[in-house]
């Protein structure tokens, strides 16, 4: 989200720290539509007045309103255009891209530039730059100059966002030289973990980091602290990078391999009024949270709240008093508020207030029951109903920490019931977050999945936790139906990939790994063997990277294992190379039938590594000697509490471990909840990987499989090991 400049000096107005524990007041400021990330901005201040705040929607509405008296004055409201993704301020002018199209307007609401760019894919990132206009679809870049198109880019992944920022000609870290020369070049954060930069219409630097990043802003420079490209990635992390033509560098990153929400938007402004810029920024869980940077060092968090919807937008300025910056937020659901830190919120309830709004209330309950009455008596009884599409916040995410799948939905209605199903087993796990009624249905071949969650009133966000099975993939899907008049469903589908739980990763496949490799020769074309790459595994682009004579390489890890994937193709042949056998033998079924319905012949040549079955056992070990001790120390939970209970002091002379059982019981016996989902998936992994080492072989060993799950309910690794080498 833009704020424009914000400078400010230390002891001159209000700010979080001049609050116990860094509290702000929440203002609730106006209603708009649906909003995309990047959305809201702040015009300059004029005239010694608070500044202005611009919203656009996805309904194609542009907002501009300020505060008078304590109270929201609408400035211009404009006509519904098409779904607006992006907005961006350039001094007193304000523009919007609105499919392929980029309008400009002035601060009183008139139109005054247009263009329609004749993209092949929709506006989602934009810059503006004097004459210059920059521009991002999913994986196309454009650069106009003029209103005339100058340079061009297809990026190897999905861009996420666009940010034009001052690329130094030195090495980051160096000290500056008096005739040291930067130039403002697109930076493009993009999916495949990395940030590109664009010089022309070519790469001239890619900068690879740990998680997907999702936002870009600037950083200014100011005392201590240097300046840089803030970016806020997929699972939570924010960092702060110093780029230059040759080289980046890495100033601090926090949040790395925390499961948190993630930052859809990113700001730099000194809110804490102590003379260096701060960090703010909004997560789509709700959380807005503020950073100091102080002396420069990695920053510090002195304030965070939570909103009722997803954070898309936030800005920093002066909008209801001079006297103090405040952070506005614009939510998914369309609300924007204030954040103030001024002791006495704005919009307090003076005399009568209360009362003024109970009727106002009243009367726009009488006058919606009215409308619905007139509606059913215009309406034939034989006509159809036009039902409206609603707006769902979607997201189907890998959840690294426990290799499982989280499902967040939100919409700006409140949820009254979703149904879930599924044409693959997959397990739905407890989440505390969840306070829904869920009931399930009797599984059948056709639906192994069928489940009803109810949702408390009120609430328009929720999350479910799933866990797939590698090896057996399908389509879930969602009904969504919201507590609104007339009753209606939306349909949402998630694709369950057959090696689900690999995540990609950049780096090549470890040397130190005996590896199993699989070759594929045949009429296959590049696209086709993308496509069935993607069919199989998650997080590869949609599109054909490169040209028909091109090759790709991607590198994956498996979330619960740890074991690694390369793959690397092109035209008439593909390598696949794994250190887990299990994960081959997937592959090759997958591409085999993939081939076959396209009538493509394969040529399949095999390499099997006798040494990656030890190499796979020992991953698996600490997880199953793990759960069969939780096992052991369940057990002793019930004595040991009697034992406690009976003498007191008797604790005292407990070993440690036993004390330690003790004291963690309540999370001991929340995991053995979930050991009989994790004992299974365990067993299966152990079995699949026995079975499928004498599949390549040519051998059938079904018959030896009772006698392996036996061996593991007694388990010992050198015996798993010794009958696994028989």
């Amino acid at each position: 989200g833009g704020g424009g400049e914000c400078k400010g000096t230390p002891g001159q107005r209000p700010n979080i720290s001049d609050n116990s524990d860094g509290v702000m007041n929440r203002v609730e400021y106006v209603q708009v539509g649906v909003t995309s990330p990047h959305c809201l901005g702040l015009l300059p201040a004029s005239s010694h007045k608070p500044r202005k705040v611009v919203v656009a929607d996805q309904q194609g509405v542009v907002t501009c309103f300020g505060i008078k008296k304590r109270e929201p004055s609408l400035v211009f409201k404009t006509l519904p255009m098409a779904k607006i993704s992006r907005l961006e301020l350039v001094k007193e002018k304000i523009f919007v891209a609105a499919n392929t199209e980029v309008h400009g307007l002035s601060k009183k609401g008139k139109t005054f530039f247009s263009i329609s760019t004749f993209m092949s894919e929709p506006i989602n990132s934009m810059q503006v730059r004097e004459q210059h206009l920059y521009l991002a679809g999913d994986y196309v870049f454009s650069h106009y100059f003029e209103s005339k198109d100058q340079n061009f880019y297809l990026a190897g992944d999905r861009i996420n966002d666009l940010l034009c920022s001052s690329i130094s000609q030195e090495v980051p870290g160096q000290a500056h030289s008096p005739s040291g020369s930067s130039s403002v070049l697109p930076v493009l954060a993009c999916s495949d973990s990395s940030l590109r930069i664009i010089e022309g219409s070519e790469l001239l630097l890619r900068i690879e980091l740990s998680d997907a990043p999702l936002c870009l802003t600037n950083m200014p420079a100011a005392g201590s602290v240097g300046g840089g490209v803030l970016y806020g990635t997929n699972r939570g992390a924010f960092g702060l990078a110093q780029l230059a033509r040759g080289s980046a560098q890495i100033d601090w990153e926090l949040g790395v391999g925390e499961q948190r929400g993630a930052v859809q938007c990113i700001h730099s402004c000194d809110v804490t009024a102590d003379g260096t810029p701060d960090v703010v920024l909004g997560r789509d869980d709700g959380s807005v949270e503020v950073y100091a940077c102080p002396d420069g060092d990695a920053p510090e968090q002195v304030y965070s709240t939570r909103v009722m919807a997803a954070v898309t937008s936030v800005a920093v300025g002066k909008v209801s008093s001079l006297s103090h910056d405040e952070v506005v937020v614009a939510t998914f659901a369309g609300h924007v508020l204030g954040l103030n830190p001024e002791q006495q919120a704005l919009g307090q309830p003076r005399d009568g207030h209360d009362g003024r709004v109970a009727r106002v209330q009243q009367e726009l309950g009488e006058l919606e029951q009215q409308l619905m009455e007139q509606r059913a008596a215009a309406r034939p009884a034989d006509a159809a109903i036009l039902l409206p599409e609603i707006a769902v916040n979607d997201k189907f995410e890998l959840d690294r920490e426990d290799a499982s799948y989280v499902l967040t939905i939100e919409t700006p209605a409140s949820l009254e019931l979703v149904l879930l199903q599924s044409d693959v087993p997959v397990d739905i796990l407890d989440m505390a977050e969840n306070s829904a009624v869920v009931s399930f249905s009797p599984s059948t071949q056709e639906n192994p999945l069928l489940a009803t969650f109810r949702c408390q009133p009120g609430v328009t966000r929720m999350q479910i936790k799933i866990r797939s099975i590698e090896g057996q993939y399908g389509t879930l899907r969602l009904y969504i139906t919201p507590s609104t008049l007339p009753k209606m469903a939306q349909l949402r589908t998630f694709q369950i990939k057959a090696l689900s739980l690999h995540q990609r990763i950049n780096g090549s496949l470890s040397s130190d790994r005996p590896t199993n490799d699989l070759v594929l020769h045949g009429g296959f074309t590049f696209a086709d063997m993308h496509s069935w790459v993607a069919f199989c595994l998650p997080d590869v682009p949609t599109k054909v990277p490169g040209g028909e004579s091109e090759s790709a390489s991607f590198l994956f890890q498996s979330s619960f294992l740890g074991t690694q994937l390369e793959c690397t193709y092109r035209r008439g042949e593909a390598v696949f190379r794994s250190d887990n056998v299990s994960t081959i033998s997937i592959l090759k079924d997958v591409m085999t039938k993939e081939a076959t319905s396209r009538k493509i012949p394969l040529e399949i040549n095999f390499d099997l590594n006798e040494a990656s079955m030890q190499h796979t056992l020992a991953l698996v070990h600490p997880l199953l000697e793990h759960q069969l001790l939780l096992s052991k120390k369940v057990e002793l939970i019930d004595a040991l509490k009697e034992m406690s209970s009976q003498e007191e002091a008797s604790q005292q002379f407990l070993a440690p471990e036993y004390r330690a059982i003790l004291d963690n019981a309540e999370e001991l016996l929340a995991e053995f909840k979930q050991q009989p989902f994790q004992l299974e998936r365990l067993y299966g992994i152990v079995t699949d990987l026995y079975i499928d080492r004498f599949k390549f072989k040519g051998q059938n060993v079904q018959g030896r499989v009772q006698a392996l799950v036996e061996l593991l309910d007694n388990y010992s690794y050198p015996t798993l090991v010794e009958f696994f080498l028989a």
